[in-house]
């Protein structure tokens, strides 16, 4: 039998586990341990994983080559989606800022003029 956090199943059920999403990934520094992996070496690629038909409390990590290629590029595809996002919503948030502190669109007339 196998126990993490309040789980607990058996090796045969452990072989059966199928990674549902990934929600992260991780450099390893050699310090910091890992839930379930403990501490690995300096520059190891852990994913955060959910597993399916476990809930997503469960803090898991897994090495690269526990999980498939597929699942792996859609979780980096998706990441990268997002970060092309965020610096879009950036450049569009600093083009709103330069042309508030401009003084708008320099159609006013000066009063009393």
């Amino acid at each position: 039998m196998c126990y993490y956090m309040d789980y607990s199943w058996t090796e045969e059920e452990e072989d059966g586990f199928e990674v549902e999403a990934i929600m992260g990934m991780l450099t390893a520094d050699g310090k910091t341990t890992y839930a379930n992996q403990g501490r690995v070496a300096v520059g190891t690629i852990l994913y955060r994983v959910v597993w399916k038909d476990y809930p997503p409390d469960m803090v898991w990590y897994e090495p690269a080559e526990n999980i498939g290629a597929e699942l792996r590029e859609a979780f980096e595809a998706r990441v990268d989606d997002e970060t092309a996002a965020d610096e879009a919503a950036a450049r569009k948030e600093d083009e709103l800022e330069v042309r508030g502190a401009g003084g708008g669109t320099g159609n006013a007339s000066p009063v009393g003029g």
